[in-house]
């Protein structure tokens, strides 16, 4: 979804629907409306809405202006109007017009100007709420909105927050992608791909495999992976973004997790692919600050592996040894990491 910022009146937005928002009871918000968008919205609020948080209506607009249709959205009590409740308004309204088929909004920001809000939180909201994982459908029917014109004075500052949300955005929907990817595609030789394809001027990538694992001493990581024939991946990503001494992010990265032979209850059990959502995080967060070119030191650590049952996988009672020589007893295999 693109996002632009234009400098015109609402009435003079060529759009397929032109989002005004309210606080609640109040219609006469808007200032420089036309004489026939003024009177809608008054005919609105007299019967139909009263701009209670995330309530949503959608009406054909007055012949007289450009845009095809109005939605109003609500933002609830004008003293509680908050940078979450704006977000909850963006992803309302994105999620309601793209169930709709509407492909081009306009957005005022005139309420939020004089409530000093940002825009900048609707179009989070908006990015958020339009996610859809559709790596396993074939396309048909998909909805999606093309673009959002907010309509607002440019400047380079606003256009930069603009683009940085976008950016962040798209992290968090790369991250909600490898978690929602199923365990039979997301094993720890593809989640090791994933890290590979940060890599960059300012970006190392290492992945440690079995072999030098085990000459490390990292026993009890091993027993994870030993009823698994998908061999551990132990990656390490460093963004060299500053030289102040690192940040360090460790990311569980347990690909599925059934519980071993201390197995867990069949009911659910399919969402144990999100085992590595901790891991799916961290890659997120080195994808947005290398996108950002933030001034950071930072280390992100992701031990990847399965935890099968089998006949080589650790039993209950199995003594290990971890890296730094400490033995531990594995009481359930549910546990051990």
């Amino acid at each position: 979804m693109n996002l632009k910022i234009k400098n015109i009146k609402e009435t003079d937005c060529t759009c397929d629907v032109l989002i005004l928002l309210f606080t609640e009871g109040n219609p006469v918000q808007y200032k420089h409306l036309s004489p026939s968008l003024t009177k809608l919205i008054k005919r609105i609020f007299s019967k139909e809405f009263c701009g209670k948080q995330n309530e949503v209506l959608l009406v054909p607009a007055p012949e007289d202006i450009k845009p095809e249709r109005i939605l109003f959205v609500g933002l609830g009590k004008k003293n509680d109007v908050t940078r979450e409740k704006v977000r909850q308004a963006g992803g309302k309204s994105a999620v309601y017009l793209k169930d709709k088929g509407i492909r081009k909004i306009g957005l005022s920001t005139q309420i939020l100007a004089s409530l000093k809000l940002s825009p900048v939180d609707f179009a989070e909201g908006s990015f958020m709420g339009l996610y859809a994982f559709r790596k396993y459908l074939n396309g048909k029917g998909k909805k999606t909105i093309d673009s959002i014109t907010v309509l607002s004075e440019g400047s380079e500052g606003f256009q930069k927050k603009l683009n940085e949300v976008k950016t962040i955005t798209s992290a968090v929907s790369f991250a909600k992608d490898l978690v929602n990817t199923p365990a039979n595609d997301m094993t720890p030789s593809h989640l090791a791909e994933v890290a590979r394809s940060l890599r960059k001027r300012k970006i190392s990538v290492k992945v440690i495999e079995k072999r030098a694992i085990r000459k490390l001493g990292m026993g009890s990581y091993l027993s994870v992976a030993k009823g698994s024939n998908q061999p551990p991946k132990f990656i390490i990503l460093h963004y060299h973004g500053a030289k102040n001494p690192p940040v360090v992010l460790i990311g569980k990265s347990i690909t599925f997790d059934s519980g071993g032979l201390s197995l867990k209850p069949a009911d659910g059990m399919e969402k144990m692919k999100y085992d590595m959502a901790g891991g799916a995080a961290v890659l997120g967060v080195i994808k947005a600050v290398s996108e950002l070119t933030l001034p950071v030191n930072l280390i992100a650590i992701l031990p990847a592996t399965e935890n099968l049952i089998g006949g080589s996988a650790t039993r209950p009672g199995d003594v290990v040894q971890a890296i730094d020589g400490k033995t531990i007893e594995i009481i359930s295999t549910d546990d051990t990491c």
